[in-house]
């Protein structure tokens, strides 16, 4: 720890409980005002004013400070989102997993938890100037489950694929195979990304179905 770090009133600190909590997590990340100040862009004094309460952190700041390992949560609210955290990676886990979200999924999971943070935080400030993108990305993502249902005229589509194919190759499928096709065709196309049928994809949906 730097011996030159400004020692905060502490008078300030119980007026001014969001920079208590600020430096808290500056200490706990062993960084110096200096240090710190660098890290996420901002002047030494400016820090110091976020500390003892003389400058209220916007929304800039507290993105800038989350990226360096903050607790933003902890900050705002007194309470540690570290436990929560854990909790709702768990949760996200097996959700990702149950709708099989892992597969072929070459996304970038940081940029998504950056959008819907950001999205957070412009709530909470006020920010009128800020266009919410997390929502989209997280709709675009469940989207692309193989679990997750097209519309009719997608499952029509693939239908017309799996009719035409059989009946080229003089097969007669009931009601059911028909469908188990069209869902393994569907699970393709999600997992794969590709947009287009292939005949040898129709093809192997059929055997599979019969």
């Amino acid at each position: 720890m730097d011996t030159n770090d400004t020692q905060v009133n502490e008078d300030c600190l119980k007026k001014s409980p969001i920079g208590e909590r600020i430096r808290a997590e500056r200490l706990r990340l062993g960084l110096s005002q200096a240090l710190f100040a660098n890290k996420v862009n901002v002047h030494r004094k400016t820090q110091i004013n976020y500390e003892t309460g003389e400058r209220k952190p916007d929304t800039d700041y507290l993105q800038a400070i989350a990226k360096e390992g903050v607790d933003v949560g902890y900050v705002l609210t007194g309470e540690s989102t570290h436990g929560k955290q854990q909790v709702y990676s768990n949760i996200l886990d097996a959700i990702m997993v149950e709708l099989e979200l892992y597969k072929g999924f070459s996304g970038n999971w940081e940029a998504i938890y950056d959008a819907v943070l950001a999205d957070w935080l412009a709530g909470f400030s006020g920010k009128t100037d800020h266009s919410p993108t997390g929502g989209n990305m997280i709709r675009a993502l469940i989207h692309r489950s193989p679990k997750f249902l097209g519309g009719a005229d997608e499952i029509a589509d693939l239908l017309n694929h799996v009719e035409f194919v059989a009946e080229t190759e003089g097969r007669t499928l009931s009601s059911d195979q028909k469908a188990r096709a069209v869902l393994t065709l569907f699970r393709h196309r999600k997992i794969s990304g590709i947009g287009y049928v292939e005949l040898r994809m129709v093809q192997e949906a059929i055997k599979k179905a019969i």
